[in-house]
């Protein structure tokens, strides 16, 4: 436990993470874990993420932990889940792309070898003619292939970003790494997604498997439905607006996903902020 008051204690990131595997199914465990270990947080009041964080513990603590923590329970789904945590994501959307493509098939991912998580590159010379940067971090990164895999969200529209995202990427290019894009929308797209796979799999010389073998195709599709959020969770994942539907005249009560609760008129009032008595 740890001290962050005269009178109050919380549980380590650690700590928590054990608790949890005695509540959590095997996929969202694994999502607090690359959580904890990375450099985002979800505000559990309002779904909002928050960026740019300092990481809470790394795997390697995680590991310590649960030796220490001997037959607790959650200890086994704890040490399950910690197999696939890798550290530093920096957003949801960058975990839930390394889960779909590097979990193993019986989990309904692609079995690709794992990358790194934005660990920083030194750009050369000709690599630093298109940034001031003297390092650049790709979010998902094979070494050996030179293939950066970088995960764009609705925020990456902004005119900013995107010059910032073009002067990242010739640079890296001009240090013969290949960069590879990728929307949350080709993500939720299953056909589109597929076709990226086909791009990385033949970039990292993969030879993927058929679908039907081993009900992969049945776990791939308890895996999406685990990881891929509804669209109202997505714009608070996001911190974006979510979109409205084709067949409403727009605004919160055409969303398409999520079902307004029955005691709500509308989702105005559903999203307002609560008013949180004090103690």
């Amino acid at each position: 436990m740890r001290r962050v008051s005269s009178d109050a204690y919380v549980s380590s990131p650690e700590f928590l993470f054990l608790q949890m595997a005695g509540k959590l199914d095997l996929i969202p465990l694994i999502e607090l874990g690359m959580e904890l270990c990375g450099t985002y947080r979800r505000e559990a009041a309002n779904g909002e993420t928050i960026y740019d964080q300092p990481s809470l513990t790394t795997p390697n603590k995680l590991a310590r932990f649960l030796d220490d923590a001997g037959s607790a329970r959650g200890t086994d789904r704890a040490k399950q889940a910690l197999k696939y945590i890798v550290p530093n994501s920096a957003s949801p959307f960058e975990t839930i792309v390394y889960l779909l493509l590097c979990l193993p098939r019986r989990l309904g991912g692609y079995a690709f070898p794992r990358p790194e998580l934005n660990s920083d590159i030194k750009l050369g010379s000709r690599g630093r003619q298109h940034t001031l940067r003297r390092s650049s971090s790709p979010d998902l990164y094979w070494h050996d292939a030179k293939l950066d895999l970088e995960c764009h969200g609705k925020v990456h529209e902004r005119e900013v970003t995107r010059l910032e995202d073009s002067m990242r990427r010739k640079a890296l290019e001009r240090m013969k790494v290949e960069v590879v894009e990728l929307t949350y929308e080709e993500v939720k797209d299953e056909r589109l997604f597929k076709a990226t796979v086909r791009q990385l799999a033949k970039k990292l010389g993969i030879r993927l498997r058929s679908s039907g073998e081993g009900n992969f195709a049945e776990h791939e599709k308890a895996l999406r439905e685990a990881l891929l959020p509804s669209s109202l969770t997505y714009a608070l994942l996001w911190n974006e607006e979510p979109e409205a539907s084709d067949a409403g005249a727009g605004g919160f009560d055409s969303w398409d996903g999520e079902e307004l609760p029955p005691e709500y008129d509308s989702w105005e009032v559903y999203m307002a902020p609560k008013q949180v008595p004090e103690l």
